[in-house]
């Protein structure tokens, strides 16, 4: 294999990989579900529902960190 087709296979690999890590960004239930971001005190809060008694929540220090702590939050509510 030359270093060009060497370089080809590279890219295309790490193409590859963006695409699947786009796709399993997307499918987040945060993404997936209409939750809503915002503050609560001196963090940040994603929920789903109409309130946290009843919806699903997550909170962080930044929305993303809420956001995986939602994602966390979501499959420990779903499973038995």
């Amino acid at each position: 294999m030359s270093q060009h087709e060497d370089i080809l296979t590279r890219a295309a690999c790490i193409t590859e990989d963006l695409e699947q890590r786009r796709f399993h960004e997307l499918l987040r239930p945060f993404r997936m579900m209409l939750t809503t971001i915002s503050r609560d005190g001196n963090k940040w809060c994603v929920l789903y529902g109409e309130n946290l008694q009843d919806g699903v929540a997550g909170f962080g220090d930044s929305p993303d960190e809420a956001s995986r702590d939602f994602d966390k939050a979501w499959y420990a509510t779903v499973q038995p």
